[in-house]
C-alpha cells in the first residue's frame, strides 16, 4: 500500500521532491520505493527528467487505477477494524412469545443507535 500512497503522490506532483516533502520523507526513500514498485511490476513508470518525472505509458496506467485500489484498501482496513471491535456481521435476537416490549421492542434500536450503521435486518 506505501509503495503506491508514494507512487501516487509523484505521480500527482510529477517531481519526486515536492512529492516527498508532502509525504514529510526523503526524497531518496521516496525514489528508492519507487525502483522497488518498477522492479515488483517489471515496468517502468517514470522517466526522469532535469525539471521532475514524466509518466510512462505503464505509469500512466498504474496512476489511473491507483486511487480505487487505494479507496478500496482503506474500505477493507475499515471493515476488518469494525469486525475486530465486535461492530461489523450480523446480530439475530431470538425471542419467545412471552418477551416484553421491553427487550424485544427497544434493543435492536438501542443496538443501532450504539453502532453506527448496525443494518436494521
Amino acid at each position: 500500500m506505501r509503495h503506491l500512497r508514494w507512487f501516487a503522490m509523484v505521480a500527482d506532483e510529477l517531481n519526486v521532491t515536492r512529492a516527498a516533502s508532502r509525504l514529510h520523507l526523503a526524497q531518496q526513500a521516496v525514489s528508492a520505493h519507487i525502483r522497488h514498485l518498477e522492479q515488483v511490476l517489471g515496468a517502468r513508470l517514470l522517466i526522469r527528467t532535469s525539471r521532475g518525472v514524466e509518466l510512462t505509458a505503464a505509469g500512466k496506467e498504474l496512476a489511473a487505477g491507483t486511487s480505487k485500489v487505494l479507496d478500496d484498501l482503506a474500505e477493507l482496513a475499515t471493515r476488518v477494524r469494525e469486525a475486530d471491535e465486535g461492530r461489523r456481521g450480523r446480530l439475530r435476537l431470538l425471542c419467545k412469545p412471552h418477551a416484553t416490549y421491553e427487550f424485544a421492542g427497544r434493543s435492536p434500536r438501542r443496538w443501532r443507535a450504539r453502532y453506527r450503521g448496525w443494518p436494521s435486518s
